[in-house]
């Protein structure tokens, strides 16, 4: 018996296990006979990016002391358990008052820890629920406080309330990272030699320079064809293809096929010059050998000059400690690398110091307004959009300016003294072969 009972506890953090947990709560609601609870799972965000800054060793130990702590604060809980790697659970009786717990979360989450010599401050995702159990079982009510966190994670919350939407979108997900793996699977071929694939493909929407009067660059840009949804945009199913350990081959894939591709054009349409520019999953700058390797890959198969490699990473991402020492990595290879959605995140001033980029794209949600008929704020849109092109020209950076839709636009920006321009004033994203038409003629378009 007592063999028995210590399987179904955790041994790391001496808690019960996800199953031990599960049957003692259920235990708990049919001996007290408690009609409603609150179920609470708790994840420690980027807990993978800060395994891989401290060691596993010390990882391991901020595990321990964050299941001690939980233990200490929440004593009067039903049951906490570890339900899997960095996530914990938390049930209360659904009597007493759960905003008393979500305002104890929110103090713990504060609470930084000392770790031999190490100060560590967790940031957490929570989800939760208040389950009448009259109507649902505990596993069910659990379901739904997941489905809570899933949706919490997909959002940029620290807390989220159940809703039962959220269950339609968590299975959604579910099918999208199955048809995804799918997709890798049947087009594993076509992805292994950078060729055209049957549900995935690259569209290319041109980056023009207004003082040589042609098209400078493009930007690549992966899309899913999704035999039921039509096509997918990467918004929709890049974080899936992070979540599920495959955003590695997709972005091999589209850096072997995207300097591909350019040096083609470049060759055939006399355009020594044509840069291309190619965005990075966060998750790939984690531990970036592989995709340091693919890039390597990349430039020695297609003969591409590194120069005219630009690799965008996305501001409003939080950026792990590893994440400079990569970009350097990628620079010493004679790629450019370049900040893109400039001005949505935080601490962006700092970030233009701190890390190793040589382009800044201005988010088109600063060009939106500039010429608004609002006059207050077209004026405060210049404002802003002058203040950046001169921190980055101060800093010796290239200026990239995205979503210029109007004349108008155009005419402020260039006002402002940007010549490198991206948007649907010039062109939508295009196919491969709408793409070479556009640059035959360009001039003209121009």
């Amino acid at each position: 018996m007592v063999a028995e009972t210590l399987n179904h506890i955790d041994t790391l953090t001496e808690l019960p296990n996800r199953v031990y947990g599960c049957q003692l709560v259920e235990e708990l609601i049919l001996t007290d006979k408690v009609t409603s609870a609150h179920v609470i799972v708790l994840e420690i965000s980027r807990f993978g990016q800060i395994s891989d800054s401290v060691g596993n060793s010390l990882a391991d130990k901020i595990l321990t002391m964050t299941a001690k702590r939980l233990s200490k604060i929440f004593s009067d809980a039903m049951c906490i358990y570890r339900s899997h790697g960095d996530n914990f659970c938390l049930v209360f009786d659904g009597d007493l008052e759960l905003q008393q717990y979500i305002e104890k979360l929110q103090d713990f989450i504060q609470r930084p820890f000392a770790v031999r010599g190490k100060i560590i401050v967790l940031s957490v995702r929570i989800g939760l629920v208040t389950a009448k159990l009259a109507e649902q079982s505990y596993t069910n009510a659990m379901h739904c406080a997941e489905a809570a966190l899933h949706y919490a994670k997909m959002n940029g919350l620290k807390v989220c309330l159940f809703e039962t939407h959220m269950l339609d979108t968590a299975k959604k997900e579910h099918q999208v990272a199955n048809d995804l793996r799918r997709s890798l699977i049947s087009n594993s071929h076509e992805l292994f030699n950078a060729i055209a694939s049957d549900e995935f493909y690259i569209a290319y929407q041109p980056i023009i320079s207004r003082n040589q009067q042609n098209v400078a660059g493009l930007e690549a840009l992966l899309r899913w064809n999704h035999s039921e949804l039509g096509t997918v945009m990467p918004s929709n199913f890049i974080h899936v293809a992070e979540d599920i350990g495959v955003m590695d081959v997709l972005g091999a894939w589209v850096l072997r096929k995207a300097c591909a591709d350019t040096v083609q054009w470049q060759q055939t349409l006399n355009l020594p010059n044509l840069s291309i520019s190619i965005n990075v999953s966060p998750k790939q700058l984690i531990n970036a050998d592989i995709l340091l390797n693919s890039l390597e890959q990349a430039i020695e198969s297609s003969s591409i000059a590194p120069h005219l490699i630009r690799i965008e990473i996305t501001e409003s991402v939080e950026f792990a400690d590893s994440v400079p020492a990569s970009l350097q990595k990628i620079r010493s290879l004679g790629c450019k690398v370049a900040l893109d959605d400039f001005g949505t995140g935080y601490s962006s001033i700092v970030k233009l110091t701190t890390l190793p980029i040589s382009d800044l794209k201005v988010d088109r949600s600063f060009i939106l307004d500039l010429d608004s008929a609002d006059q207050e704020k077209s004026d405060k849109a210049r404002i802003i959009a002058r203040g950046i092109y001169g921190v980055a020209n101060g800093l010796g950076l290239n200026v990239i300016t995205e979503g210029v839709e109007t004349a108008s636009q155009l005419a402020i920006v260039t006002e402002l003294g940007a010549d490198l321009i991206q948007g649907y004033y010039f062109s939508k994203p295009l196919l491969e072969k709408e793409i070479t038409d556009f640059l035959q003629h360009s001039k003209v378009a121009i």
